[in-house]
């Protein structure tokens, strides 16, 4: 809701968020000059460039952005003009004072992941390692649930991901989930299943 009143003020071209780890959680691409994981990629350098600066304003040939850290990742805000910029301060500082909360961040990424796009969903279960425990289980479990609907293009890496953080969940309630996935991917003849067979058996050890 925050991200996406940010980019309904005047003169904001778009807006991004990448998770700690760099990776997309929240995009508009309207005006987007290149493809937006590329873009992605592109800022990642930049704020490790930069030393991953708690707020920055920057200007490039291609126009003005607002770099702000939280605790959850980096809001990057690209302007036509700096008209809503001072909107976008208070409200970021507003925002940050909440994110201290560890809890609060971790019911933040367990709600975008409810409602993230395919695509995104792995990186918002990347950004769960830290916080994983019984309720990050439950959250990842469901999306477990949906994994005979997952496009080819992200079914791998997204099983992956999930098995990574439902070991550092440490919680017997995730292992009847993990073992009929090792035993659906065991059988797999191609190497993708085998991969994931092989993390769904690490995980539950």
């Amino acid at each position: 809701s925050f991200l996406s009143k940010i980019a309904q003020l005047d003169a904001i071209r778009n807006v991004l968020f990448l998770s700690l780890q760099g990776e997309l959680l929240f995009c508009t691409q309207t005006g987007m000059a290149v493809p937006i994981d590329k873009e992605a990629a592109l800022w990642k350098v930049i704020i490790d460039d930069l030393g991953r600066p708690p707020v920055a304003d920057l200007v490039f040939a291609r126009g003005r952005y607002y770099l702000h850290a939280t605790d959850l990742g980096f809001l990057i805000v690209g302007m036509v003009t700096e008209k809503s910029l001072k909107k976008i301060r208070i409200a970021c500082a507003n925002v940050q004072e909440k994110l201290i909360d560890p809890t609060v961040r971790k019911r933040v990424l367990l709600k975008m992941l409810s409602e993230s796009e395919e695509d995104k969903k792995a990186h918002f279960v990347n950004a769960l390692l830290p916080f994983a425990d019984v309720e990050v289980a439950h959250g990842l479990m469901s999306v477990l649930q949906q994994e005979k609907t997952f496009q080819p293009k992200v079914k791998e890496k997204l099983l992956l991901s999930l098995c990574r953080t439902l070991a550092r969940c440490a919680t017997a309630d995730a292992l009847p989930a993990l073992r009929k996935l090792s035993e659906t991917y065991a059988a797999d003849p191609g190497l993708s299943g085998k991969e994931i067979a092989k993390a769904a058996i690490s995980s539950i050890r």
